[in-house]
């Protein structure tokens, strides 16, 4: 059975790249026009829209989790996928039925084959598959659909969204540049962008000029803005490989939650889908009960994620690709008591800020290793990253092109190996892991 679904959504992705144009090319026009002969999926299904640089998914997997855990029939969009485009979309517990993308996707092609304006200037792979999720939203009526951003805002597929009942903006780091600017103010303003006149819009926070312009972009456009960072106060109280418990005063109530992912950073992303949750609570009430039971139930493969092999042996699977996502893994990595005691294999994309992500790892690993992605030509060379952690003076293991070659280094050299860098990685390893016998 796994191996027909495999098959299945290798056809799913075989037709989507079939069809797309190549790489990555923000604008709306493309999808407005597909979406227009689609009879606009994407304006029939109320939606929470998440923008931010890091924690995204982990915000949205908590707010689809409690949601669903209150009885709504609930959508959940994400991006990338690990290990398949299944995981983008789902309702409820059920992911993405490839049988059905393969019959829109015949739809698709007819309509672009058709439209001289499609035919000429075709959509990008992330907004067909963003097209394809909105028709499963909009065709199973979900009550409210959690929709997870691209890399920006402003030209983000998922802008085109026609009924955003709350924007959550998560925190905002460097990454991107080339596509939204060279400044945090600049990505920022990218992301805010998507902000809805008369919505409630929530902002992690933290930074004063980013803040500032939160505010002034909200009164702009008449929406409610709520700063998290101003509103509410969190504290980890616990941390293990399977969670992390913690305590949230807002308005002068203290209230303490368990949390089922893992790191120092992930109190603050609950709080933060909680101030979301919060703020529509009029329009999607959950009861205490839902929520406690919504967010010890939250599962986010490939972040922080903990996998055992035999003689007490473990892998850590964690994104982390660009310095804000490093930093959150070896502060977590630190507070977990596994800094320094594990090696860890690394691979990047080739455009992203490969010195200041090794940077932040710095002190994380008793000896990196590193590699590249199958397949990927973003991917950077491991020889390249290799040369670049020498001159960094990080502590080396090794290298391989091939993943599998540098996690069995990585894993004879220490009881616990870190894979990071990439998403990309994280699921090429993670998929190798669950088919080893």
């Amino acid at each position: 059975m796994l191996k027909i679904m495999d098959d299945l959504w290798t056809q799913v992705e075989s037709k989507i790249m079939e069809l797309a144009s190549p790489g990555i090319r923000p604008g709306l026009a493309r999808l407005a026009r597909l979406l227009a002969l689609l009879d606009n999926p994407q304006r029939k299904f109320p939606s929470v829209l998440v923008v931010g640089t890091n924690g995204k998914g982990s915000t949205c997997s908590s707010m689809f989790s409690c949601l669903k855990a209150g009885g709504y029939k609930v959508g959940l969009y994400t991006s990338p996928h690990l290990e398949s485009p299944a995981e983008r979309s789902r309702i409820g517990d059920e992911l993405a039925d490839p049988l059905r993308w393969l019959g829109m996707l015949e739809r698709i092609e007819e309509l672009i084959t058709s439209d001289s304006r499609l035919l000429a200037d075709r959509p990008s792979y992330f907004e067909l598959v963003t097209a394809l999720a909105f028709m499963d939203f909009a065709d199973a009526r979900v009550d409210v659909a959690v929709v997870e951003a691209g890399m920006g805002g402003r030209l983000d597929a998922t802008n085109m969204l026609g009924d955003v009942r709350c924007v959550v903006c998560t925190p905002i780091g460097m990454d991107h540049a080339e596509f939204l600017g060279h400044s945090l103010y600049s990505i920022a303003r990218e992301k805010m962008a998507v902000i809805r006149p008369h919505r409630p819009t929530v902002f992690a926070g933290g930074d004063e000029e980013l803040e500032t312009l939160f505010i002034r972009r909200c009164t702009d456009v008449s929406a409610v803005p709520l700063v998290h960072s101003k509103e509410c106060r969190v504290e980890m109280t616990d941390i293990s490989l399977s969670g992390v418990e913690f305590l949230r005063v807002r308005n002068g109530e203290t209230r303490s939650f368990s949390f089922s992912l893992t790191g120092v950073h992930q109190p603050a992303n609950a709080s933060l889908a909680l101030m979301a949750l919060e703020s529509i609570d009029d329009q999607f009430p959950l009861s205490e009960d839902h929520i406690r039971s919504g967010l010890r139930d939250v599962r986010w493969p490939g972040r922080m994620e903990w996998i055992s092999l035999e003689d007490g042996r473990g892998i850590v699977l964690d994104g982390a690709h660009n310095p804000h996502g490093a930093k959150a893994l070896a502060d977590s990595l630190e507070a977990l008591g596994f800094a320094g005691k594990c090696s860890l294999v690394f691979a990047a994309m080739g455009d992203k800020d490969i010195s200041g992500i090794l940077e932040g790892l710095r002190g994380v690993a008793r000896r990196f290793f590193f590699t590249q992605v199958p397949g990927s030509e973003r991917s950077a060379k491991a020889e390249r990253l290799f040369n670049e952690a020498v001159h960094m003076g990080l502590p080396l293991g090794g290298f391989s092109d091939d993943p599998v070659v540098a996690l069995e280094m990585a894993t004879e050299d220490s009881p616990m190996t870190v894979v990071c860098g990439s998403l990309f990685l994280v699921g090429y390893v993670r998929n190798r892991l669950k088919r080893k016998p």
